[in-house]
């Protein structure tokens, strides 16, 4: 049996810690994060990988067709691919010290730049929202849990989104 390896490829535009990402129309995306460690410097900017590895966002795609931005800026969210679109879910605006975020929003990638909605947010109870959460897509369901919230602290529980 081989071993895996890492292999590096080549590096996005911008450094972003917190940052989410997935693939969707037969590209890598990712979007939002930090580019410090005081969380003050949130990004919205959506970054794509093309066939050939390259990475373009704003102002930076050779094809002249940048990503479009993310509405809500926010890091430490979650994202997961479900019927050719990325949901992001939840997060934090300023950082892990400031309340989570309940706003979900779906990205889908085509036609190039792509287009932003938002969707129905995180459930009530979680009161502000939920951020450093997990989620993925399972079938035709995307699930989200872990995470923490302003109110209700570290959970245990696991939502489930149908499209």
């Amino acid at each position: 049996m081989t071993e895996p390896l890492w292999e590096t490829r080549p590096p996005l535009n911008i450094a972003r810690g917190g940052l989410v990402g997935a693939r969707a129309g037969g590209r890598l995306i990712v979007t939002g994060g930090y580019t410090s460690h005081s969380f003050s410097d949130v990004l919205l900017s959506v970054e794509r990988r093309d066939s050939g590895g390259v990475w373009t966002e704003g102002g930076q795609s050779s094809a002249g067709i940048d990503p479009t931005p993310m509405p809500t800026p926010r890091g430490n969210a979650a994202a997961a691919e479900l019927k050719g679109r990325i949901y992001v879910i939840g997060g934090y605006s300023f950082g892990p010290t400031n309340p989570p975020l309940n706003v979900v929003e779906a990205y889908d990638p085509q036609p190039p730049p792509g287009e932003w909605t938002t969707v129905a947010p995180l459930p009530p109870e979680l009161g502000s929202g939920l951020g450093a959460l997990d989620a993925a897509r399972v079938g035709k369901r995307i699930y989200a849990g872990g995470g923490a919230g302003e109110g209700p602290g570290i959970q245990n529980r696991v939502w489930e989104y149908d499209a």
